[in-house]
């Protein structure tokens, strides 16, 4: 089967199974769903495009402020572009490919192959420390009313929660002790050998190599330049703050009517969907990202407001997004199509 057929294939599946999961939100309240859209307003949907993309804006002048540590020379603008590109891909393909394009994108601005690899790491570790903070803070609020709603789901975003937060203790850990990471590596290949488990050994060291080089690049860089950090911190937890009060700003627009002792739980809510999503294997999150949306906002408005929020969420913060990151890839003069399908290939190659 051709390459085109098969993606082809792929995609009106997904289209299919996205269309089945909307039809299973909507179908019992299709009237008074259509009948709460039609108050949203033409500048009110440019007034949330305009927050959903601030999101992406502000990771992008996070990047800026961690590269002007290793080039003082690059510009605002490239951060916010290497944010939207990478998002875009992140979400038309795969993050490995994300990932490879901000490197392209680093090398192009005179940043090496080992400052690259230690910014993003720097920029993740830092997401994830302030992403860690906001959501407990967001589950506490939540705790009494959304956890008996919903245990099994509770269970999920507890998932979710150590899933985002043990990795990065790990490797907070490892930045903080450097020397940590020779006998982490010795003691992964102990085990492959003693256990004969079924991977490349040299491979696993190797890759394990380049990870600790890109921590001790970031270490030399960042370790002690605590107003770089508190900066990025307090950029990211802007970033989330707005991102997750987008189903609010919703709700406020479609002319939902909302108790002021709600207005917390909207936040809570929001970062307990997200939590639950990333506990859940599903490339994209299609199809489930709007059922799990509906479900946990349904006990805060009715199951019409709710689908309704969710349609309007969906379409502005992954849909209108990946559309803007895509028009900045076109616009792009630093990353050419001929370029993003080598980077493509090499990535399936390393798969």
């Amino acid at each position: 089967m051709k390459e085109w057929l098969k993606h082809t294939v792929k995609y009106v599946l997904l289209a299919l199974f996205v269309a089945g999961m909307l039809y299973i939100n909507i179908k019992d309240h299709a009237a008074e769903i259509i009948d709460t859209l039609q108050h949203l307003q033409l500048r009110y949907t440019f007034v949330l495009i305009l927050l959903s993309a601030s999101v992406y804006v502000i990771g992008g002048i996070g990047i800026y402020v961690l590269c002007r540590k290793v080039n003082p020379a690059y510009r605002m603008k490239s951060g916010i572009s290497n944010s939207l590109i990478s998002l875009f891909l992140m979400n038309v393909s795969a993050s490995a490919v994300a990932k490879a394009a901000q490197m392209l994108l680093f090398k192009v601005k005179s940043i090496s192959w080992e400052q690259g690899c230690s910014i993003l790491v720097m920029d993740q570790l830092l997401y994830q420390i302030s992403y860690m903070a906001l959501s407990a803070c967001a589950v506490f609020i939540s705790c009494d009313l959304l956890i008996p709603l919903f245990p099994e789901e509770s269970i999920l975003a507890l998932t979710g929660f150590v899933i985002s937060t043990v990795p990065i203790l790990a490797v907070a850990l490892l930045f903080l002790c450097p020397g940590v990471f020779t006998g982490l590596s010795k003691g992964i290949g102990f085990l492959i050998d003693k256990l004969q488990l079924p991977f490349d050994q040299l491979s696993i060291q190797q890759a394990l190599q380049r990870f600790a080089d890109s921590l001790q690049t970031a270490n030399g860089l960042y370790k002690k330049d605590y107003r770089l950090m508190l900066k990025v911190h307090l950029l990211n937890t802007l970033k989330l703050s707005v991102r997750h009060s987008l189903p609010l700003f919703i709700a406020f627009f479609l002319q939902i009517d909302i108790h002021p002792q709600d207005i917390p739980l909207f936040f809570s809510a929001s970062f307990f969907v997200d939590l639950i999503l990333s506990a859940l294997p599903v490339y994209g999150k299609h199809g489930v990202a709007e059922t799990t949306f509906t479900l946990i906002f349904t006990p805060l408005v009715t199951a019409a407001q709710a689908a309704s929020i969710m349609l309007v969420w969906r379409a502005i913060t992954f849909y209108t997004n990946t559309v803007l990151g895509g028009i900045c890839m076109l616009l792009s003069p630093d990353i050419s199509r001929s370029s993003l399908k080598k980077i493509k290939q090499n990535t399936e190659m390393s798969a």
